[in-house]
């Protein structure tokens, strides 16, 4: 039986606070299991063109998730999923439309904020031979995709091998 267990964390300039965990644990013969989470971010106002201080924040989550089933006759089948979220905060400056400082946000709440998030999750059937005259295979099907802001996205459905 196996247990892993791992964390990282941290906190650096421009009050950036970072933090990694994965945990595994292989308690059964034929059972693997994983998860991991990863998380850092910002708020942080910083000096832009003009030297204003504007905020300029930004975040990023992760989580994953496996479990892996071992036969005994070197067959593998794997089911994972993955959700993220990231938001970034445009405190911007356009040249283009001529602001005055006026017009320029400098606080959190009337700066404009973009949040992504991301998803994926499928399952695996694979060999994993180690004899060369054996025939091996990896067959998946797996969904992704994204959301943005204002109904934007993407959606996929993959089938693939190796």
């Amino acid at each position: 039986m196996l247990h892993n267990v791992y964390i990282k964390g941290g906190f650096g300039s421009y009050m950036t606070p970072m933090l990694n965990v994965y945990v595994g644990s292989q308690r059964k013969e034929k059972w693997i299991l994983s998860a991991s989470s990863r998380y850092n971010s910002s708020n942080a106002k910083i000096k832009n063109e003009d030297k204003n201080k504007v905020y300029a924040g930004v975040s990023h989550f992760d989580l994953d998730a496996q479990a892996r089933y071992l036969s005994k006759n070197s067959k593998a089948a794997t089911i994972y999923g993955r959700y993220g979220n990231q938001q970034n905060y445009y405190y911007g400056y356009n040249q283009d439309l001529n602001l005055p400082d006026s017009l320029i946000p400098m606080k959190r709440k009337d700066v404009e904020k973009q949040t992504v998030k991301y998803y994926a999750g499928g399952a695996t059937l694979e060999t994993n031979n180690l004899d060369s005259s054996l025939l091996s295979y990896k067959l998946g099907l797996g969904v992704d995709g994204m959301k943005a802001l204002h109904g934007i996205g993407q959606d996929n459905l993959r089938a693939f091998h190796g």
